[in-house]
């Protein structure tokens, strides 16, 4: 058998089976574990970070369910079934295996296009240098690499932007939700120091603000509110027709700051939910379709080894995973290892039904 003597990797030594499947696989089954341990790890960290109400008093799975009794009988539900509904399914809803399998798909396929592209190596060889033309296959290295800077510029550049446009729409997201939560506590809190002609009214603004909390998370779940669903604003005509007026200052000026926290919500009906400012298919397709050229030029490349030559090409494909692997990650908010924190929602709750049971015992040690 003549040997090849300008590139010995071509037609005397191919790589095995072994060799071509086994990189990607194993990165495969990594990154399988790797989500399955997310999933387990998300699940029991929402337990293991819940949040404290006293020594005496947790919450255990959004079971809020204060009541308040007057006369024997139970009245003012904190919760209802709905709202019970909703605080529950914030907990199932981060990193769910569906969204974590969509999250995966870009970087699953860049490791299957792979082998994919190895097994092809050798009749890609023979169509652009056949034997019957070409005795030995020439060296086009510096054709390649005349090739591979444009290339890879255009492929930098476009996984960069890609990346820039995520980042700021995580960044936007974490903002959009610390400040509504943040929103949400100081009219907790501004209205706890409230002076009112009956605290029956201080535990109608509770349950008015306790029901922004629930549209905030339908909102970020991208779900529709239920017909009748009571707005904040109504907490502006709660203070303004109670008997005491806006007397004494301290009274007033509070409730000139919950009237401007209120004034101050934005406006979220009919914009796009968090969840669903995504990257759309062609970009996606733009993106993989770059780093796959990217890794053909890298295939064609001459090492005079077919281990270093299969070593750069799996070096290669397995970095394009990561990067579609990290915007893809980045551009789902609420799922994957880099998503938005939602814990302090829960303590937004936890806060809400300590107040609230504070001033619903006030209630009832004043009727008895």
């Amino acid at each position: 058998m003549e040997t090849n003597s300008s590139n010995p990797s071509l037609k005397d030594f191919k790589p095995s089976n072994f060799e071509i499947l086994f990189p990607p696989l194993a990165c495969l089954f990594g990154a399988i574990v790797g989500l399955v341990v997310l999933i387990i790890n998300s699940k029991r960290g929402w337990c293991w970070r819940m949040p404290k109400i006293d020594d005496q008093h947790t919450i255990d799975s959004w079971r809020l369910d204060v009541k308040v009794f007057t006369g024997g009988q139970k009245s003012w539900p904190l919760l209802s079934n709905f709202d019970r509904s909703v605080l529950e399914s914030l907990e199932l809803f981060v990193n769910t295996p569906w969204e974590l399998i969509k999250i995966s798909l870009p970087a699953f396929l860049s490791l299957a296009f792979c082998p994919l592209t190895l097994f092809l190596h050798v009749p890609i060889i023979k169509l652009f240098w056949p034997d019957d033309l070409y005795d030995t296959t020439p060296n086009i290295n510096d054709g390649i690499a005349c090739f591979l800077v444009p290339a890879g510029m255009v492929y930098a550049i476009s996984f960069g932007f890609a990346f820039q446009q995520v980042m700021a729409k995580q960044q936007s997201t974490d903002m959009y939700i610390s400040q509504e939560v943040d929103r949400l506590h100081r009219l907790l809190t501004m209205t706890s120091k409230m002076t009112l002609s009956t605290i029956t009214i201080k535990l109608q603004m509770f349950h008015l603000i306790k029901n922004e909390m629930v549209k905030f998370i339908l909102y970020i779940q991208d779900k529709d509110l239920p017909s009748g669903h009571t707005d904040l604003m109504d907490i502006i005509c709660l203070i303004s027709k109670d008997s005491l007026g806006w007397s004494p200052a301290f009274n007033t000026s509070v409730r000139k700051s919950v009237v401007k926290i209120i004034t101050d919500t934005p406006f979220t009906v009919g914009s796009k939910a968090p969840s669903k400012q995504r990257i759309n298919f062609l970009q996606w397709a733009f993106l993989e379709t770059l780093g796959y050229f990217t890794f053909l030029g890298i295939l064609l490349v001459s090492g005079q080894s077919y281990r270093m030559e299969l070593s750069m090409c799996i070096i290669t494909v397995i970095s394009i995973s990561m990067l579609c692997y990290i915007v893809a990650d980045m551009d789902s908010p609420f799922h994957g290892y880099f998503k938005t924190d939602l814990t302090i929602v829960k303590g937004l709750a936890s806060r809400l039904e300590k107040i609230y049971t504070t001033e619903a015992m006030k209630m009832v040690s004043k009727d008895g």
